[in-house]
């Protein structure tokens, strides 16, 4: 090995670091130290009676509004100090809202249908096996059979659509 002193030279700056952490864990949980408990009982007192009033002018553009905020000088304290600075807007006829009506929603029990599988033809077409309300059809995507329109058709699921409302049915 080449670098011998280095080696050695770095295992003792090793254990000096370790040497420090392992005195200060020892000094830190022996409980040699006295401690001094003097109590304070002074307080203090002021005398002076004169108390200042300060008032704050706050005439500055509002960051988020955008208007012109205007100091209460000579007013009675609210609870607020400032107020915006907008022209009134005298409301006539107040807007009421239409009610609209509330529209039923239908559920639909998707259960009738069951998707069976896949039959491919030599021309490449996707056939499915479908059973509708114990019906068992031959479906090609596009088809329409007992009000179910089958939109398309993979291995795995069907796309149908029925009352306006799609879904997808997956294979049992």
């Amino acid at each position: 090995m080449k670098n011998k002193g280095v080696t050695y030279l770095l295992l003792a700056v090793v254990c000096a670091i370790w040497g420090i952490i392992i005195f200060r864990i020892i000094k830190g949980l022996s409980g040699d130290e006295e401690v001094n408990n003097v109590n304070n009982t002074q307080t203090f007192t002021s005398n002076d009676k004169n108390e200042e009033t300060y008032t704050i002018i706050a005439s500055y553009r509002d960051p988020f509004l955008g208007g012109v905020r205007q100091a209460n000088v000579n007013r009675e304290p609210t609870s607020r100090s400032t107020s915006l600075v907008k022209p009134k807007v005298k409301v006539s006829n107040p807007v009421i809202p239409i009610p609209v009506p509330v529209v039923p929603v239908v559920i639909i029990d998707w259960s009738f249908i069951q998707y069976k599988g896949q039959i491919s033809n030599k021309g490449g077409k996707a056939v499915g096996i479908v059973t509708i309300r114990g019906n068992e059809h031959l479906i090609t995507a596009n088809s329409k059979v007992a009000d179910v329109k089958i939109m398309t058709v993979s291995k795995d699921s069907i796309l149908v659509e029925y009352n306006g409302m799609k879904k997808g049915i997956f294979r049992y």
